[in-house]
């Protein structure tokens, strides 16, 4: 890789206003943190056209704003052009998982693609974030905890990796 070039990661769920901004939004206040948006950058999408162009979910904004993350992500479908602009895509739920892999082989593309909770450390073999879509507040702080642990082991996977 272009030394110039940022490593670019992808999160993605179903209808993008839930989960995959709310881990966009909490890699990114990590990123920041960490003094590494030179090097580093992240998105979100989804694989189901319902909310395309629509704010993250309330409950999602309300749960990152309560840690000072502001979520102002439109809602979008992955596209094939995200499989050449990114090196990796985490994935939400085992459904999604297997969408974005057939993707992947349509598109030849050689991007790196993982569960989100792969990083979990607490994961004790759950492979999926819950989607918490229909639920309350109690649920999107869960969702919350998954996905700032899931964001902190990866981040720490990458600087490990690329010596940042």
């Amino acid at each position: 890789m272009n030394l110039d070039q940022k490593v670019g990661v992808l999160f993605v769920c179903i209808g993008n206003i839930c989960r995959s901004p709310l881990a966009q939004g909490i890699f990114e206040h990590k990123i920041q943190q960490k003094g590494l948006s030179k090097v580093l950058s992240c998105d979100s999408a989804g694989i189901a056209s319902y909310h395309i162009g629509s704010l993250p979910h309330p409950l999602s904004q309300a749960v990152a704003r309560k840690r000072s993350i502001e979520l102002n992500h439109r809602a979008r479908l992955i596209q094939k052009k995200d499989f050449e602009r990114f090196q990796y895509i985490l994935t939400m739920e085992d459904m999604v998982h297997a969408e974005v892999m057939r993707m992947q082989k349509r598109y030849e593309a050689s991007v790196k693609i993982q569960l989100m909770r792969c990083y979990d450390p607490l994961a004790n073999h759950l492979t999926e974030v819950p989607d918490p879509y229909y639920s309350d507040m109690e649920m999107y702080e869960e969702v919350f905890q998954i996905l700032d642990r899931s964001c902190e082991a990866f981040l720490a996977h990458l600087i490990e990796q690329y010596s940042w």
